[in-house]
């Protein structure tokens, strides 16, 4: 019912971060410029979602440079260890990598911590804005983290399509 819908999406945009996470998650992706994010969630779906598990790194590393251009800087958003040869098949694709903990942690450390929280749920809000200003944004299917990110996004163009690190989705 439209009356319904548009008191739904109201309480949604209501969902926002306090001031300080925000304008910190803007400062840093001004001072990034342009670039695409992805969002690499393995841990728990690994397990959880068995399909899943077969998803290679390589297989990720091909969806996403099907998606995105490789000479775009592309910010990677994962609770794995940016060391993790994980990676390795998008560094290959890639040659403009970071990770969103190293820009957040280190060449905003002291605007973080001074944060009126700064543990880890904080630097996952401060992951989420970032990435939800990026120009492009590529999730992982079954990642609330990803759904947060595609969300903000879709407030914004509600014409956005969501893009996946992979399909292992059933037939």
């Amino acid at each position: 019912r439209p009356a319904l819908r548009r008191q739904l999406h109201a309480v949604i945009r209501g969902v926002r971060p306090r001031r300080p996470y925000g304008e910190l998650a803007a400062k840093i992706a001004t001072g990034i410029g342009d670039f695409n994010a992805l969002h690499l969630r393995r841990s728990d779906l690994t397990v959880g979602i068995p399909a899943y598990g077969a998803v290679t790194p390589e297989d990720v590393a091909n969806t996403v440079a099907s998606i995105l251009p490789a000479d775009d800087l592309l910010v990677v958003c994962s609770e794995v260890d940016r060391a993790d040869s994980l990676f390795d098949p998008l560094r290959a694709r890639f040659p403009n990598l970071a990770f969103a903990n190293d820009i957040i942690l280190h060449d905003h450390r002291d605007d973080f911590f001074s944060l009126p929280r700064h543990e880890d749920n904080a630097l996952g809000l401060v992951t989420q804005e970032v990435a939800a200003r990026s120009r492009r944004f590529v999730g992982t299917i079954g990642s609330s983290f990803s759904a947060m990110i595609q969300r903000q996004r879709l407030l914004r163009d509600p014409n956005e399509r969501f893009l996946y690190t992979a399909d292992f989705t059933p037939d």
